[in-house]
């Protein structure tokens, strides 16, 4: 449906508003941990294997030295750390919980502690950056699992987690996410992701959304996952070959690598199914030279997302019922709305050699709400037609964004007087137009 210029898919996910992501977390551990030694995590670094009963005991044993310290709801605790094996459970203890790397810690400390009320601060080695800062081996306590309890917190309200921006153009910035934030994330990944016996593998950095989001959920939906710290082209397909990785998490130089890099063909990639790409776009070139060298790969995947919308927006969608277009980032969630900027179906239109000017508006339709319809100015002695111009933007353009409600030539675009478009008058003119045909 387009209304308004804004696409919007199904209904958006229902989650209970009071649960806690915690408490989630937890259930989901504890359902995990019946197999025993059901492994959740391996180091691909150091090949260490991580049961989804270990961590659940370590999550538990955090939570509850954290409370011995004085840490209670509303108090927010700074987790600064690489990719490593303590990470996650501190990640699934703590109910309000900042991230930052290692590196960040030791340049933004003042901007972290002054923006952020953090009661404390949890570094996971032992280079202690300053003083007040707690190791990870001196917070846990032993606990039994089975007693252990989360606070309890108003889920649409309460923040679960801080994701800090990367910096790059100014002070790192926080972005607060809800337990309810979290828990529509948790619920999405329960729904996507149907298959059982799959192994992943990710290097994205687990201080951030995309890197956090994907990791801790796909360990609670209890899939087993193979993460390194940091991309090493030998570790990276090592890892692939020996633990048979079918899924993939990845960001698109990694893609640009399979590729490319003639080492590649040196290592069994055969056990890849899917690789999910996010973080940046990834052209259609690139996909087709990676699928080359993956037989068995079904496809390469992308979405779109910010730490805003708690990992994603929009997703390519892995069906085979679904209309596909390589490099595209997908359709929108159920409940998200995506907005049809005019400016951008406007520049592939002038984009045509006989076009001098152009303006998008959204004529109404019972049936899907708005078709876009182009006003076009033709330059002096072109001859364009409108199933020409039709034919060039529809290779261009997305499904949703084409030119469904048609071309319409005219003499002169109405703009105001600093020179915008006046799409009020082209929205009155397409009416007329529609009521004169009446």
């Amino acid at each position: 449906m387009i209304i308004n210029n804004v696409v919007t898919t199904g209904p958006p996910l229902s989650v209970p508003s009071h649960l806690s992501f915690a408490q989630y977390a937890i259930d989901k551990l504890r359902e995990n941990s019946k197999d025993g030694d059901a492994v959740a995590v391996i180091n691909g670094d150091t090949n260490q294997q991580i049961t989804f009963k270990q961590i659940l005991q370590e999550t538990v044993n955090i939570a509850t030295g954290l409370t011995r310290l004085g840490v209670k709801r509303g108090d927010v605790v700074a987790l600064c750390s690489e990719n490593r094996d303590e990470f996650m459970p501190t990640a699934l203890a703590v109910p309000k919980l900042l991230f930052a790397s290692e590196l960040a810690l030791q340049r933004h400390l003042a901007t972290f502690k002054s923006q952020s009320s953090i009661e404390k601060i949890i570094q996971l080695n032992g280079k202690v950056a300053a003083s007040g800062i707690l190791e990870y081996k001196s917070v846990g306590v032993p606990t039994n699992t089975n007693e252990y309890e989360p606070v309890e917190v108003e889920g649409w309200k309460d923040v679960a987690y801080i994701l800090y921006s990367s910096g790059t153009t100014g002070l790192p910035k926080g972005v607060m996410l809800s337990h309810l934030n979290v828990l529509y994330s948790a619920a999405s990944f329960e729904i996507e992701n149907p298959l059982q016996n799959v192994v992943l593998l990710t290097i994205v950095p687990w201080y951030h959304a995309y890197g956090l989001m994907s990791t801790i959920n796909y360990i609670l939906i209890k899939r087993k996952l193979v993460y390194l710290n940091g991309f090493n082209p030998v570790k990276y397909l090592t890892s692939i070959q020996e633990y048979k990785v079918s899924y993939n998490i990845s960001v698109p130089p990694i893609v640009v690598f399979l590729a490319k890099a003639p080492i590649v063909e040196k290592f069994d990639l055969s056990s890849i199914n899917i690789i999910w790409c996010g973080a940046a776009p990834l052209s259609a070139e690139t996909i087709a030279g990676a699928l080359k060298r993956m037989k068995n790969c079904k496809g390469i995947f992308q979405a779109y997302g910010m730490t805003e919308t708690s990992l994603t927006a929009t997703k390519d969608i892995d069906d085979d019922k679904t209309a596909r277009k390589p490099g595209s980032a997908g359709y929108p969630l159920n409940g998200v709305k995506a907005k049809v900027a005019p400016a951008a179906v406007e520049s592939v239109v002038l984009e045509h050699p006989g076009v001098a000017e152009c303006g998008v508006v959204g004529a109404p339709d019972e049936a899907v709400g708005e078709l876009a319809t182009a006003f076009v100015v033709k330059k002096p002695g072109a001859t364009v037609t409108e199933k020409e111009l039709l034919e060039f933007t529809a290779s261009r353009l997305s499904s949703v964004s084409r030119l469904y409600g048609g071309i319409i030539f005219i003499d002169e675009i109405p703009k105001n007087p600093s020179g915008k478009i006046l799409r009020r008058a082209l929205k009155q003119r397409l009416l007329d137009r529609q009521k004169s045909k009446l």
